[in-house]
């Protein structure tokens, strides 16, 4: 995927969010910032591309399934702790942390449509995509694959979401968060091309 992880982030979110009735505006808010954001938290490893020019950003540790599930156990134990030692209400917590793990999980099974993913990492190192794009000229070749679907699938049930929620009073904050992530996607990519 190149932009539409926001877009899938906000549909995902929308799913989620959903199942949770008795939240108010202000939880409500952070879980669409929180969803939102954690659908693009796996790209936040381009930053380190410079440092390793020849290792592309999808075989970093922070783009395989077990490095999030390692951190959602660990920050379960933590809630776990609040709440039986420390009789803290965590529910709440929970929930953002439900949000965050399904938001990141989907981006790394999106990338894995068209971008090598080491899905199994911890276990194997094989990468895995659902349909392969060769590396020369990367963009046009993705443009023409089949895993452009993707792109306009999230972003077609992001923008569905996204009129749903349209009369709630948390909309402008998971709008916000869209188009500050669509806008970093759409600068890190043209960066990435020239």
């Amino acid at each position: 995927m190149i932009i539409a992880h926001p877009f899938a982030g906000v549909c995902i979110t929308h799913f989620v969010a959903s199942q949770w009735k008795k939240l108010n505006t202000k939880q409500q808010t952070l879980i669409w910032i929180t969803g939102i954001t954690a659908s693009v938290l796996p790209d936040f490893d381009l930053i380190l591309t410079p440092f390793f020019p020849n290792i592309p950003h999808h075989l970093f540790i922070t783009h395989t399934p077990m490095f999030y599930l390692i951190i959602g156990l660990f920050l379960a134990s933590v809630l776990l702790y609040l709440e039986k030692v420390k009789k803290q209400n965590v529910l709440f917590l929970e929930k953002l942390l439900i949000v965050w793990l399904v938001n990141v999980l989907i981006h790394i099974l999106l990338d894995a449509i068209a971008g090598n993913i080491q899905l199994l990492w911890g276990a194997d190192l094989a990468t895995y995509n659902l349909f392969p794009i060769p590396s020369t000229n990367w963009i046009n070749n993705y443009l023409r694959s089949p895993a452009i679907l993707a792109e306009v699938v999230s972003i077609f049930f992001g923008s569905i979401s996204l009129f749903i929620i349209r009369k709630e009073k948390y909309f402008m904050a998971a709008l916000t968060s869209l188009i500050l992530w669509f806008t970093i996607a759409i600068f890190m990519t043209f960066t990435l091309i020239l």
